[in-house]
């Protein structure tokens, strides 16, 4: 990894945690577009990168378990991150100190698996970038469900809003 891309990660790392831990409106309507450009960024990352190579199936099994952590960590932030009414009547969330450390932890099992494909196969290690940006992607689209799904139980609702609901 270069420098300006390990500069880049640590800010986007950054970027991440601060919005992570801000008292936020939890919005039903909020489309998901940007976190499938950063999934859709990803996949395209990690295909230029193999460059025609075939993976292992092993290595790919190991990325497929990767993408599959990372859903599991952001639905557990989820459903960890305190989700309350104020007196407006407003949804808001907001991450604490777990939260952090749950990041932390998503990224060091993200770091560690990349290492391990990289050792069953050369060849596939660089899909470490392009899997970073398709994990982060999916653990927070997982986190942003269960945040929903808390959201609307709390503010009452009846129905669940639609996960992937586009405000007109």
């Amino acid at each position: 990894m270069s420098a300006a891309n390990a500069v880049l990660g640590l800010a986007v790392l950054a970027w991440v945690l601060w919005r992570q831990v801000e008292v936020r409106e939890v919005a039903a309507d909020r489309s998901p577009r940007g976190l499938l450009v950063l999934a859709a960024f990803g996949a395209w990352t990690a295909a230029q990168a193999l460059d025609g190579a075939a993976v292992s199936p092993v290595a790919l099994a190991l990325v497929v378990a990767g993408v599959a952590v990372s859903a599991g960590f952001g639905a557990l932030r989820g459903r960890l991150q305190p989700v309350w009414r104020d007196a407006s009547g407003r949804v808001l969330r907001r991450g604490n100190a777990l939260t952090v450390v749950l990041w932390l932890t998503a990224i060091a099992v993200h770091v560690g698996v990349d290492a391990l494909v990289a050792r069953v196969d050369p060849g596939a290690a660089g899909l470490a970038g392009g899997s970073l940006l398709v994990c982060l992607a999916v653990s927070l689209t997982a986190q942003r469900l269960v945040v929903r799904e808390r959201a609307a139980r709390l503010a009452g609702d009846a129905a669940v809003p639609a996960p992937f609901a586009v405000a007109a």
